[in-house]
């Protein structure tokens, strides 16, 4: 994983042209959601243990992780970095939309939010007033978002949120306006940063955090947190990042940087000329195009600790 720097509002011509697009069609969506689950929650008639459930929209999904992994990702998974031939589905929640939980005991399990105002305990619906927003979404390969990966887990280090009661100066405070509540005057649902506040995310997430401060990746592709950090930690377990797949596409990764550097270096040239020659060699590991470029760059940087990489 590596630090994504996206900022839509950076954007320009044809690529805000597009962006402006697909947000259009997001808006109004989060407002609808929110509407949606409160009626149908304090509906007097539901059912103790029925299910919210809700006809998404997965067509904006695609579109947003086709625009991410064409401009932001070089067509690598957010998470992994996994390149785009392993890609399935849509943008990848970071929070989940639907039911959220942790591991325990290497059991995923439920978990229950206080939400409703006598203080009732119920199994958290998910995230999904954030379905549509573009900090939540991210491109993600078929391991992370599936299978041995993520599925429905966010584990933080506070306790999960949901809908809260707020002063108008609470909610001028915040970093992003929230969605209101339209049965509950007062009650707010809150935006990613808002919330990474208030539940301290314990998964990493490259539009707001640096791996490198977490993670580190060694010889053969080996990955482990830094001085047992544990965002970097539940990373790992998260997203299954030590499996041997990508392990042993990582060391591959590694060994093809290597040998372009070092190859490259030789020669007879100045050490300001082999450097920069060097480094043009592995342009695709410093730009983010090539896949696993944050283990080949890891290592490099190990060997050639005095060396700009």
């Amino acid at each position: 994983m590596r630090s994504l720097a996206f900022d839509p509002a950076a954007l320009t011509g044809q690529l805000k042209v597009e962006w402006d697009k697909w947000e259009k069609r997001t808006t109004g969506e989060a407002q609808k959601l929110i509407d949606a689950w409160e009626k149908w929650f304090f509906d007097p008639k539901r059912s103790t243990d029925a299910t919210f459930t809700h006809e998404f929209k997965n067509d904006i999904w695609s579109d947003l992780k086709h625009f991410l992994k064409t401009n932001v990702t070089h067509g690598n998974c957010a998470y992994c970095e996994t390149s785009s031939s392993r890609f399935v589905g849509d943008a990848e929640h970071y929070r989940p939309k639907g039911r959220v939980s942790v591991k325990q005991n290497e059991r995923l399990v439920k978990i229950s939010v206080c939400v409703d105002d006598s203080g009732k305990e119920v199994i958290h619906p998910g995230y999904f007033w954030l379905a549509y927003d573009w900090q939540n979404l991210l491109p993600a390969c078929e391991h992370c978002n599936k299978m041995q990966g993520k599925l429905d887990q966010f584990p933080v280090d506070a306790k999960h949120a949901f809908g809260q009661k707020l002063s108008p100066a609470e909610v001028a405070a915040l970093t992003d306006k929230p969605y209101a509540s339209t049965l509950r005057p007062g009650w707010y649902y809150l935006r990613s940063k808002d919330l990474n506040v208030l539940e301290k995310p314990l998964l990493l997430h490259p539009y707001f955090d640096n791996p490198r401060k977490h993670l580190r990746f060694g010889v053969r592709g080996a990955i482990a947190a830094i001085d047992q950090d544990k965002r970097g930690q539940a990373t790992i377990d998260v997203l299954g990042l030590r499996e041997d797949d990508l392990r042993t596409g990582r060391q591959r990764q590694q060994e093809r940087s290597d040998t372009s550097f070092f190859m490259a270096y030789m020669g007879q040239k100045t050490p300001e000329q082999a450097l920069a020659d060097a480094r043009l060699a592995i342009a695709g590991f410093i730009e983010g195009s090539e896949p696993y470029s944050a283990a080949a760059l890891d290592l490099l940087r190990q060997k050639l600790p005095n060396v700009d990489i």
